[in-house]
């Protein structure tokens, strides 16, 4: 950003602003050698904020791919809801792996990995989202997580960087690439019912998916129960499984299958069941969303709707870069279907010849020799 013209904004624009000396901005900028006050500090990042500093240590960084010919940027910017959470779940790992491996394979490069909360400091925000130095953003963010400072946020990163492609979640009108929760939960459910449950409980983070569960039950005409549906406001883990499942079980008139929203839901889910002396499918049936590796070697093995996490990766790589080529294009979102994997879980079928399909040997029978 520039004050008049094309004059970048330098560390004495800050500091005029913010009515301090260009020593003051500078322990601000390096947080350090010398401390400087909350209220201080405060006010040198509001003026930064609205001036777009950006530190003179990545003025003259250009890409390789301008330097060497006329092709467009080739880095691109990461940035998640919760790091931390996010980067230690099976499922969010699959969709970052395929997410590399695109890049790889197009000749791009992750230039930074940031969560929100991260580049709500106004000082990173403009180090790091600069349309001359990265060809947009990847927004990575858990379905339904969203506060309204991180909403602020996502709109100032829109209007600065431009191509701005969503991951996992839609946003506004910008182009996210997704799969059909809606769908997924419906083909779940269905499944349930279509082996004669009519009790059906619901465990799992109320998005589109609770809308699928919903549907399901009309398809087959079995009537709503609100008593049934469990919904997990702390998110889509194996301690909400494990916590809520107790709920659904301790009712008068109790599931006979359970539909769990994420593999991590189900697993937890398992193990509350096991601690209530019940087992699956033979006292509960279980079905489930996500297919991460675990989910055929649980024991019984789940029946679960395969999400394609590493094409979801794979496909905002891709339409990133398309419209880093074509800036004009009209923005076109993605939604990737899913599919049905039966295992022993729901009861559909018998263990052994699940293990044998999945390729894990069968337990050995045991003859009682008396």
């Amino acid at each position: 950003m520039s004050l008049s013209g094309n004059r970048r904004v330098t560390q004495r624009d800050v500091a005029r602003r913010a009515g301090v000396s260009t020593s003051i901005v500078s322990y601000v900028i390096n947080r350090g050698p010398r401390s400087v006050s909350p209220e201080t500090r405060a006010r040198v990042l509001k003026a930064i904020e609205e001036l777009g500093y950006r530190p003179n240590r990545h003025a003259q960084f250009l890409t390789r791919a301008k330097e060497q010919s006329d092709a467009p940027v080739q880095d691109f910017g990461l940035v998640l809801g919760r790091s931390s959470a996010m980067l230690a779940r099976p499922y969010y790992g699959e969709v970052l792996a395929g997410l590399y491996d695109e890049a790889d394979a197009q000749h791009m490069r992750v230039r930074f990995i940031q969560s929100l909360e991260q580049l709500a400091d106004p000082l990173l925000f403009n180090e790091l989202i600069h349309p001359d130095e990265i060809a947009g953003v990847i927004l990575f963010v858990e379905p339904g997580r969203v506060s309204p400072a991180a909403t602020r946020l996502i709109d100032k990163m829109q209007k600065r960087i431009g191509n701005l492609i969503c991951l996992e979640q839609r946003w506004g009108e910008l182009p996210a690439v997704t799969f059909d929760r809606m769908g997924a939960a419906r083909t779940a459910v269905s499944h349930l019912l279509d082996l004669g449950h009519r009790r059906v409980g619901f465990l799992g983070y109320p998005d589109d998916r609770l809308d699928g569960y919903r549907f399901a039950l009309l398809d087959h005409d079995v009537p709503m129960d609100e008593e049934l549906v469990c919904p997990t406001r702390e998110g889509n883990t194996p301690a909400a499984g494990h916590r809520h499942v107790q709920t659904l079980m301790a009712l008068a008139d109790p599931p006979t299958a359970l539909f769990a929203c994420s593999d991590e839901v189900a697993v937890g889910v398992m193990s509350g069941l096991h601690e209530l002396g019940l087992s699956v499918p033979e006292d509960v049936a279980l079905v489930s969303i996500d297919d991460i590796p675990l989910a055929r070697y649980l024991t019984p093995s789940l029946t679960t709707v395969h999400v394609p996490k590493a094409d979801l990766g794979a496909h905002a790589v891709r339409m990133l870069r398309a419209r880093a080529l074509n800036p004009d294009q009209t923005p076109v979102s993605v939604v990737l279907p899913t599919s049905l994997i039966v295992r022993a879980s729901c009861g559909a079928r018998p263990a052994r010849e699940v293990a044998a399909e999945d390729g894990v040997p069968p337990q050995p029978e045991v003859e009682n020799i008396a």
